[in-house]
């Protein structure tokens, strides 16, 4: 098969005839690791308790989830395609992808919110394979059926109901569901920038003034993530 965003022609092989068939197989790893322990089970109740729709639910189930286990990948032997189990990935507060998708799975599931993973490719490619092949699929997000929503929380500056740019308008593979799935589309209303500047000009020639910038979508990940670098430089730097 030959796509435009390749360089060179590229043959893929499997033994699975589509990309179903390689979600069932995904499925087996990670439900499996899908956990609802008692500590995961008391996390969840205590971070809802103020919550009144199953929006809100998500919403504070998915920031939990990026503000306090990190993004960390160790692909070693199984590990680059089997998740942990989620009481490991609390414990560690740490994890890769299919981590992240395992314990904000167990976390919605222990509230009665269903979810699936969401097997997808990350980056420039805007298609999968035709066939039951792994490439170029090289990431994994939530998605709850419930609220048609897609989720990445491996993203830490990435608000709650925003996909960072590379998950954008990509298809999926819904591994607990056997069906496919498609993210949103990118919408130029949904990812905005406005920058209001006052400026006064003193007797003296000298000014003063403030800035004012308001972004939203995939912009607003990209301000937090530099605003953050900058400050982590200038601290590094005391």
């Amino acid at each position: 098969a030959a796509g435009p965003l390749h360089s060179n022609d590229y043959l893929l092989l499997s033994t699975m005839p589509d990309l179903l068939a390689l979600g069932r197989v995904a499925k087996r790893f990670f439900e499996p690791n899908v956990e609802v322990t008692d500590e995961i089970r008391e996390l969840a109740h205590g971070l809802i308790s103020g919550a009144r729709s199953e929006r809100d639910k998500v919403r504070v189930l998915y920031n939990w989830v990026t503000q306090n286990i990190r993004y960390v990948s160790i692909p070693l032997g199984e590990g680059y395609l089997v998740p942990h189990p989620a009481s490991k990935v609390l414990h560690n507060r740490y994890g890769d992808c299919k981590d992240h998708v395992v314990l904000l799975e167990s976390l919605l599931k222990a509230v009665g919110i269903e979810s699936s993973p969401a097997l997808i490719s990350s980056g420039g490619n805007q298609r999968l394979s035709s066939i039951g092949a792994h490439y170029p699929i090289n990431h994994v997000i939530t998605y709850v059926p419930s609220l048609d929503l897609y989720l990445d929380s491996t993203d830490p500056f990435a608000p709650f109901g925003t996909l960072p740019l590379g998950d954008l308008d990509k298809p999926v593979v819904l591994t607990g569901l056997n069906r496919l799935g498609h993210t949103p589309p990118m919408k130029a209303d949904d990812h905005t920038s406005h920058t209001e500047v006052r400026m006064t000009v003193h007797p003296d020639g000298s000014i003063s003034g403030k800035a004012l910038a308001r972004r939203t979508g995939y912009l607003e990940i990209g301000s937090r993530a530099s605003r953050f670098e900058d400050q982590s430089k200038s601290m590094s730097d005391v």
